[in-house]
């Protein structure tokens, strides 16, 4: 059994988490180096006078302390403990802590975003939905607009285009993102299975008309609208490349009930718990993942291709580039067994890279000349600076000078009180 559990840094809180996590045995794992584990070492030997404490890295002692207080490396810490099949972690609340930091979650279509979702909820983030200026703590965010399904060009370079100072401001590289990918030949099978739906699609009139074999077809390979299946999975590629993603199969976590492997699941949601510092048990957090109730849920299970390509379909799709199929790990089927991406282990192993650089720290211009106002973004809030204000560099303005100035955590509602301000000040001065 594998549990994680989080305490604040502080040598009471230590021992009495390690103390209970231990119960009738007496072998707990810990580095004694630095204050905080020399003060709990020292405490531990007190209090129970017959403990081991094993300093070896290679130590299997069935309780693990790590007092690494700085989250990048405690991140580095969890991470060795991925492997353990069955160990109780108790590890320090730091920056890096779940509730501490928001989540984005991006995904293909037809990918297994409902089960992206709900394993958010599990881990214990609220639904934040479209991401506001400053992402929440503790919530999960699309990275943009009001789904989940963006594509890397759309975010990289139109966005870019069009956001101030090229959208450098974006919580984006600060924070952990989770992106669900899936076998793109399970993919069209679903898409033809779901977008000529009424409703379901503003382009359903587009293939509402034909048979199932007719839609997959044209899903496929479509030169008129909806290009290939190798153009539409295309566009999220690159997400695989960000040290802040980690990239998550719909094969390994949708789990036995969708056709997957329990032990799979589990390994994957503890890769996560370790990286993104959320406490509990993998067990618990598998059994929330695969909701039928959920508003989003569509019967998925892997391999689902195999049952609705026929021949023409196949060689439709093999006569498109096989890249697409490579890069996400879906070259070769397996002899046996589910159909998992040969790239699971490696993106299950990576440790997430994260800019350090506070994009706080300096102005941006968002919005000039509104209403004899530049809109500017700085430590977190939005101000308006009045054309004329006599502290132009607010890198060195004093403190009496944000009090000069009207401000909101976002523009929308600056722009309201600038507005609001300006027919105060008419309608005093047309009394």
């Amino acid at each position: 059994m594998r549990s994680l559990e989080f305490v604040p840094p502080a040598e009471n809180a230590f021992v009495d988490a390690i103390a209970k996590a231990l119960g009738a045995g007496r072998r707990v794992q810990m580095q004694e180096n630095g204050p905080l584990a020399g003060q709990v070492a020292r405490r531990l030997r007190a209090q129970i006078p017959d403990i081991v404490i094993e300093t070896s890295a290679t130590a299997a002692a069935p309780v693990v302390a790590l007092c690494e207080t700085d989250g990048e490396k405690l991140t580095a810490a969890l991470m060795e403990q991925m492997d353990r099949p069955s160990v109780h972690i108790v590890a320090p609340v730091t920056d890096w802590i779940w509730n501490r930091r928001s989540l984005f979650l991006v995904s293909i279509p037809k990918s297994g975003t409902h089960l992206l979702m709900e394993l958010a909820a599990a881990f214990g983030y609220r639904s934040g939905e479209e991401c506001p200026p400053e992402a929440a703590a503790g919530a999960w965010h699309y990275l943009e607009f009001t789904n989940s399904h963006t594509a890397a060009p759309d975010f990289f370079i139109d966005t870019v285009r069009r956001a101030p100072h090229g959208n450098r401001a974006h919580s984006f590289p600060r924070t952990p993102s989770l992106f669900i990918y899936r076998n793109p030949l399970d993919i069209v099978a679903s898409e033809a299975n779901y977008y000529q739906e009424d409703g379901a699609t503003v382009f359903a009139g587009y293939l509402d008309g034909l048979s199932y074999e007719e839609r997959l077809l044209r899903l496929i390979d479509d030169p008129w609208l909806m290009g290939s299946i190798r153009d539409r999975v295309g566009k999220f590629a690159a997400w695989l490349e960000f040290g802040s993603v980690t990239p998550v199969s719909f094969e390994e976590l949708v789990g036995p009930q969708g056709g997957g492997d329990a032990a799979v699941q589990a390994d994957l949601i503890w890769s996560l718990m370790l990286r993104l510092h959320v406490p509990g048990k993998p067990s618990d957090i598998a059994a929330k993942v695969f909701n039928p109730n959920s508003p989003t849920f569509r019967f998925g299970k892997i391999g689902g291709h195999e049952k609705r390509f026929n021949d023409a379909a196949w060689t439709k799709f093999r006569a498109l580039p096989q890249d697409f199929m490579e890069i996400y790990g879906f070259a070769e089927r397996p002899a046996s067994g589910p159909w998992l991406p040969s790239r699971a282990a490696e993106f299950r192993r990576r440790a997430p890279r994260y800019s350090k650089v506070d994009m706080g720290a300096t102005p941006f211009l968002v919005r000039q000349n509104y209403l004899g106002h530049n809109i500017l973004r700085y430590r977190g809030r939005f101000w308006a600076m009045p054309h004329g204000f006599p502290f132009g560099d607010l890198m060195k303005a004093p403190p009496e000078a944000f009090k000069m100035m009207l401000s909101a955590e976002d523009p929308a509602t600056l722009e309201f009180l600038v507005q609001s301000k300006l027919i105060l000040n008419y309608n005093r001065n047309t009394a």
